[in-house]
């Protein structure tokens, strides 16, 4: 409560400020408060969400680093979760995760088919649905069961988490850069107004400013900037793990897309639909092919393929049963593994899929050499991938800051020319 006290103190004094330097009448200073002081919660509530989401971020990254170091030493994935649970204040969200899965370990509550370590980790997916921290759930699954030497497996994931830590926290300072500039571009437009009309002779600039036209364009102009400055933020905030949730919408549209793709599309409508499914297509495959390696591990490329599946209505999921059944029909051919998204024509990905054929065709001795290398190609293309994605976002949102010094620029010449009209003969109703 006494937050939002200081926050309207502060709107106050920006909004009398704002009627002396553009001698803003009653009705505009009225139409600008009661915005600003809606915008105040939203404004607030995004602060309050980067916060959180960064502390979640470390407190995630830190949780598989010491989960998989902590595994390497003690080959225990109850024994890991304990040490990761001395890193976390039992009231912090994290502990309880942590301490609800250590409950589950000890006491087996709510454990189904014997799945006891699945059902622990599980309950802090539920609280941090990361896609890396399930890929490494999965893996100690195994590990667990199967035992054996992992230790270069456990490399290849710790080496894939901290490249992907780095790549977020560079992101996220482009962020926090981009949101700078687009308050000192707010506070240059705004000044650019005010001067654009002090550099006027004082006796045409009380007839300027006392014209309606002027006042309305004048709030007009000041809401749109505050607009625009809480709309970026809005974007700039979110959640800085790797998540992917698709609502229906969504999903239909992918389908659709993929559908018209499947069915040699032409035209622009077949072009747009192919560009969307690339994209698409470079961001999930890596990811499936890391989660499909994981299972590799123990089991053949046919059966991993069918124990990747996410058994949800996606494009992605409709390609993985076509290669499926594909397989099953030429188990050893190199046909089925080229059909995988052809018409996309991604080298990368066609590069992955005969990697997988050689991990498939190749002897037991030479299948954990072929497997690392598989990793460590697909972490290279990972790395590409998300950086790509993570400059294309940066881009775009460095678009937006650039529309408050249009938005002057615009009022500046509409000032200009009603100062025209008005020195001319007035033909404006005033």
């Amino acid at each position: 409560m006494k937050r939002y006290f200081w926050e309207a103190a502060v709107l106050a004094v920006l909004v009398l400020i704002l009627r002396f330097m553009f001698a803003l009448g009653p009705i505009p200073l009225t139409c600008i408060g009661a915005a600003g002081f809606f915008l105040l919660p939203v404004v607030d509530r995004c602060i309050r969400r980067n916060n959180e989401t960064r502390v979640e971020f470390f407190e995630v990254t830190a949780y598989m680093e010491q989960l998989l170091c902590s595994y390497k030493r003690r080959s225990k994935i109850p024994s890991a979760i304990e040490d990761c649970s001395k890193l976390y204040p039992v009231k912090s969200r994290m502990g309880y995760a942590l301490q609800q899965a250590l409950y589950i370990l000890r006491t087996g509550e709510g454990v189904r088919n014997n799945a006891i370590v699945e059902t622990a980790l599980k309950k802090v997916e539920d609280l941090y649905p990361s896609r890396r921290m399930r890929m490494i759930h999965i893996f100690l699954c195994r590990a667990e069961k199967t035992g054996g030497e992992k230790e270069e497996e456990m490399d290849i994931l710790l080496r894939d988490l901290q490249m992907w830590k780095r790549r977020v926290l560079l992101y996220q300072k482009k962020k926090q850069y981009i949101r700078g500039e687009s308050a000192a571009a707010t506070i240059l437009s705004i000044l650019l107004c005010y001067l654009s009309i002090r550099l006027i002779p004082w006796n045409l600039r009380e007839r300027l400013t006392g014209t309606d036209v002027f006042q309305y364009t004048t709030a007009v102009v000041i809401l749109f900037l505050i607009g625009a400055e809480v709309f970026l933020l809005h974007r700039l905030t979110g959640s800085w793990l790797d998540i992917q949730r698709l609502n229906a919408a969504e999903r239909r549209r992918r389908m659709k897309s993929y559908r018209k793709v499947k069915s040699g599309g032409k035209g622009i409508s077949g072009y747009l639909a192919g560009r969307f499914c690339q994209r698409e297509v470079e961001r999930e495959f890596p990811f499936w092919l890391l989660s499909l390696t994981l299972y590799l591990q123990q089991e053949g490329v046919y059966q991993a393929i069918q124990m990747c599946r996410t058994q949800r209505e996606d494009f992605f999921d409709e390609e993985v049963r076509r290669l499926l059944d594909a397989i099953y029909e030429n188990p050893s051919g190199l046909q089925p593994f080229l059909d995988f998204f052809k018409e996309l024509e991604l080298a990368e990905l066609q590069t992955g899929m005969k990697l997988l054929y050689a991990v498939g065709s190749n002897s037991r001795a030479d299948t954990g050499r072929q497997l690392r290398f598989l990793v460590e190609q697909n972490s290279i293309v990972m790395d590409q991938s998300e950086r790509n994605r993570f400059d294309s976002q940066a881009a775009g949102m460095a678009f937006i800051k650039q529309i408050p010094l249009i938005i002057a620029c615009v009022k500046v010449v509409f000032d200009l020319i009603l100062l025209l009209m008005i020195t001319m003969g007035g033909y404006l109703i005033i």
